[in-house]
């Protein structure tokens, strides 16, 4: 399905540029008309574009810089590496690098078969993430394509973005494969974020309860970037199913020549209240309780989002909660209902310096996270504390040091974790360049 996709978005450029091509050139202007060194005019800076948008998330606002209201300029214009009459081709990327420790306890059946709880200590240093990404901005100003790849593991290249965007204002149309419109904080880019790691509650909430994520699909977005700004978003995108849990371990296909039962339906609402982002979303989601099963479920939220410069000082903040059906239970109760669970996290950040790009800055940050999986059951629920320290150049390059502890409690369903408590303590060293 994936590669469907990709051979279309490919598809769609060609036609662009063809008539691009074709079209009779221009005549030349004559060298008498050809204004002197003296009377031309100066370039513009790179600062007079505005920074780019989220295709997927909205509505493009600086990293603590003024709200940057009406006309933006497309990625492929921010990232151009290439302006032809074709259009403009963009080539944006980022590398992550991870050094962590981790302390895990488990449960471990010894040879007289007695399960014991054992601490295992690991060190790991990975290429956590190597993206790459091809922008092209049509001469139709309001044509836009995408393609991301995430090649961290050269044995399995993965396609992230590949979607084509129509931007007419007040209205736009997204076709492709991007991020389902969840919860601020799940649509943020990870380079946006300050935390080196989504943490727990992301895990659950992505891996285990199918929410968020990318996933192929078409949305319809609706706009006015005056005043409030409000922007109302409508999608549809394809729904997964489960084909192979092994333990904690989970395979997951999408689901393909269905019925229109296959779909998740995702909607989110967003405007501006003074200095908060604050938004609405709703999920009527497909999940996958058992292997080739899958059903729909409900999910709503809402989040508040907080990004201001004051002097050399910036704060950035996020709060989001979840509260949803899910269709996993405590051990003891029967397994072939639902219920409902309630999540909750909470972001915070403030730094020194970095008041525009490429420049230096410090920043300490700190998160907290909750999911409560059964709200008819007590003492059941995950829970995660980070905190960490940046330091680099602001939207250019960064050291992130970061501690966490995670743990859940007695009752919580082991079937999360394929029959593990799973409390983890850990230490990471990220250092990440983004281009």
């Amino acid at each position: 399905m994936r590669d469907r996709f990709a051979v279309m978005l490919a598809t769609v450029a060609v036609l662009v540029a063809v008539p691009s091509r074709l079209a009779r050139a221009q005549p030349a202007v004559p060298a008498e008309a050809t204004p002197s060194p003296a009377e031309a005019p100066e370039p513009a800076a790179p600062d007079a574009l505005t920074r780019e948008e989220g295709a997927s998330t909205g509505k493009g606002k600086g990293k603590g810089k003024g709200k940057g209201k009406g006309k933006r300029a497309s990625k492929a214009q921010k990232h151009a590496i290439a302006e032809t009459k074709a259009g403009v081709f963009g080539l944006k990327g980022r590398v992550f690098t991870e050094l962590r420790w981790q302390r895990t306890e488990r449960v471990v059946v010894g040879d007289d078969g007695v399960p014991r709880n054992q601490q295992i200590d690991s060190l790991d240093l990975e290429l956590d993430s190597a993206r790459l990404a091809l922008l092209y901005q049509a001469p139709l100003e309001w044509l836009q394509i995408e393609l991301e790849i995430e090649v961290a593991d050269p044995d399995q290249v993965e396609l992230r973005d590949a979607y084509v965007l129509a931007d007419w204002q007040p209205m736009s149309l997204q076709v492709g494969n991007f991020k389902v419109p969840n919860s601020k904080l799940e649509l943020e880019s990870a380079w946006d974020l300050p935390m080196a790691d989504r943490g727990l509650v992301n895990d659950l909430l992505r891996g285990w309860l199918a929410i968020a994520g990318r996933s192929p699909g078409v949305q319809l977005a609706l706009e006015d970037r005056k005043g409030i700004e409000p922007r109302l978003i409508l999608g549809v995108f394809q729904g997964s199913v489960l084909v192979e849990q092994v333990g904690a371990k989970r395979r997951m296909d999408l689901l393909e020549e269905a019925t229109l039962a296959a779909l998740s339906v995702a909607a989110r609402f967003e405007v501006e209240l003074a200095m908060l982002d604050v938004g609405l979303f709703y999920d009527y989601r497909v999940g996958s309780p058992a292997p080739q099963e899958t059903s729909h479920y409900h999910l709503a939220g809402a989040d508040i989002t907080f990004n201001e410069e004051y002097g050399p000082i910036g704060l950035r903040s996020w709060l989001d909660v979840h509260i949803g059906e899910s269709w996993y239970r405590h051990d003891d109760l029967p397994q072939d209902g639902t219920t409902w669970f309630f999540a909750s996290r909470a972001v915070l950040a403030g730094r020194y310096g970095g008041t525009s790009d490429d420049m230096p800055y410090v920043e300490l940050f700190a998160t907290a996270g909750m999911l409560d999986p059964d709200l008819d059951v007590t003492q059941d629920w995950a829970r995660e504390v980070t905190g960490g320290l940046n330091v680099g150049f602001w939207d250019r390059a960064r050291l992130t040091l970061e501690a966490y502890v995670n743990d859940t409690v007695s009752n919580f369903p082991y079937v999360y974790f394929g029959g593990q408590r799973n409390p983890r303590v850990g230490l990471t060293t990220q250092a990440a360049v983004v281009f």
